[in-house]
């Protein structure tokens, strides 16, 4: 599965703005297209971990399957973000994922067993190069887990590019996060310095960028 038309539609159009200052204009813009956000839905289960500002999510399954997303931030810009993603994935059903990797397992049970047991060797590799604070061996895992990832049809042309980019600009590892076919991924730099240059590249494409540290 492809990503979303919408989404290769508004990357397009931040990309061909001039300037971060336009970009972020656009953002502000598409955030204003967001429904109000029902004060109810406005607890713990949905909002958003991890982000600086405050953001809510809260999905409903209709009646033939499909999702559909209602958001909200108290960021301008966070909040174009919220509708873009809410516009992206409206009317997705929640079970395309599964369904294909079924079939890829129903089509080839033998290639798909192959890539089962190697997904087990890349998380045991994982584990161990994380509890030994191995940053080179973990990002090993984290980039054959993503090229698994592809084989299975998880991932998609813009995780792929994202991933890409992270590696050309400095980073061990890199591998989408979620579901799949969504719009998360987590970078692994040696430094300080290789992560803010990854971030600038992330953030010149349009994308948000949240930088962590792994141990203290």
């Amino acid at each position: 599965m492809e990503t979303p038309e919408y989404l290769d539609e508004i990357r397009a159009e931040l990309q061909g703005l001039e300037s971060k200052m336009e970009r972020l204009e656009r953002l502000v813009e598409i955030g204003k297209e967001l429904e109000k956000f029902p004060e109810k839905f406005m607890v713990a289960e949905n909002k958003v971990p991890g982000c600086m500002s405050t953001v809510y999510i809260k999905e409903k399954l209709d009646e033939n399957g499909k999702l559909h997303f209602k958001g909200y931030s108290n960021s301008f810009i966070v909040a174009g973000y919220v509708q873009i993603l809410a516009t992206a994935l409206d009317s997705m059903k929640p079970k395309e994922v599964v369904a294909d990797v079924r079939k890829l397992k129903e089509s080839d049970g033998e290639a798909f067993d192959a890539i089962v047991k190697e997904y087990k060797k890349v998380f045991e590799d994982g584990l161990k190069a994380l509890k030994e604070y191995d940053l080179e061996k973990l990002g090993d895992a984290m980039n054959r887990n993503q090229a698994l990832l592809r084989k299975i049809t998880v991932s998609s042309r813009l995780m792929d590019e994202l991933q890409e980019t992270a590696l050309q600009n400095g980073a061990i590892g890199a591998k989408l996060t979620g579901t799949g076919r969504g719009g998360l991924l987590i970078a692994l730099t040696p430094d300080r310095k290789i992560q803010g240059k990854v971030a600038k590249a992330f953030e010149k494409k349009g994308f948000q960028v949240t930088r962590t540290q792994i141990g203290i």
